[in-house]
């Protein structure tokens, strides 16, 4: 007699049958999205500003972001008792890029200029405001004019009829650390004893790698501030003689002019004069260690 297993039927309600077909829509759908975006065309979400792609990118912000690189790279070194920022600018433009403040900042401007200027105005007034609220005496940490600025930009990444700030600022104060503000808005600290801003990747890496071969950077021996000076600046002037651009197709060596500040906690801050400079190339030629 062969033994007969029982036979067990599942008894599947509404309820259950309900959830299958929730769980199958909702993972038809899961499906779809991914598709959908890994194969979106990006012209159709970078006419505004606040629209996100379907994976979550803002188009136009990326756009102001990489705009922010076109201009000639920006060093800032920290040193033990100093802060320098060395950069270069066309020959043929006026206005500078490092901008001393009147409570005691540089603020350094990477990116299209006019866009740069205007979070400048906005600062100016900013700076205006709080003087007449609380007198000539108040003063703004380094952090705060960075935070203003980064609200300036996130403003205009918001949208609204306006495009974002194809610009990146950095704000240094003395023993107040360095801070970089980006067109989403976003503030960023620096920590690193050196640091690039400004240029194409390409030429952020090797101009990273030539300062870490020319300049200790463990902080177990350390230049002083003239010779470092020197060698950060011949490095952004040999730079600028083999430069390609943000494609990488060599270009024609621009003649630039060297921008240089200098922060510290016994002078105080300071930006070189032409005379100053001049020193500095001649310097540089003659391999002399005075300014």
């Amino acid at each position: 007699i062969k033994s007969v297993q029982p036979t067990f039927i599942w008894d599947i309600g509404p309820k259950t049958m309900m959830m299958r077909s929730l769980l199958l829509s909702l993972t038809c759908s899961l499906l779809s999205y991914t598709a959908h975006a890994s194969s979106y065309n990006a012209y159709n979400y970078d006419m505004t500003t606040p629209m996100f792609t379907p994976d979550g990118r803002l188009l136009q912000c990326e756009y102001a972001s990489r705009a922010a690189t076109w201009s000639s790279p920006l060093v800032v070194f920290k040193g033990t008792d100093f802060t320098v920022l060395v950069t270069t600018k066309s020959s043929t433009r006026a206005q500078d890029r490092l901008i001393l403040l009147p409570d005691s900042h540089i603020v350094a401007m990477s990116g299209v200029l006019s866009d740069s200027l205007s979070l400048l105005s906005q600062l100016q007034k900013e700076m205006e405001h709080e003087q007449r609220l609380y007198g000539r005496a108040a003063t703004m940490s380094a952090l705060k004019i960075a935070t203003i600025l980064g609200n300036e930009c996130q403003l205009h990444a918001f949208g609204g009829g306006i495009r974002p700030y194809g610009s990146n600022m950095v704000v240094c104060g003395v023993n107040e650390g360095v801070y970089q503000t980006d067109s989403s808005g976003a503030v960023l600290q620096m920590k690193n004893v050196l640091t690039v801003v400004g240029g194409s990747e390409t030429r952020q890496a090797k101009i990273k790698s030539d300062i870490q071969k020319r300049l200790p950077l463990n902080g177990k021996e350390e230049l002083g501030l003239h010779e470092t000076l020197r060698r950060l600046a011949k490095i952004l002037l040999q730079e600028n003689d083999s430069n390609k651009n943000n494609d990488g197709v060599p270009t024609q060596p621009k003649q630039e002019w060297l921008e240089v500040a200098v922060l510290s906690p016994i002078h105080g801050v300071h930006r070189l004069t032409e005379i100053q400079i001049q020193k500095l190339i001649q310097s540089i030629n003659d391999k002399s260690k005075k300014l």
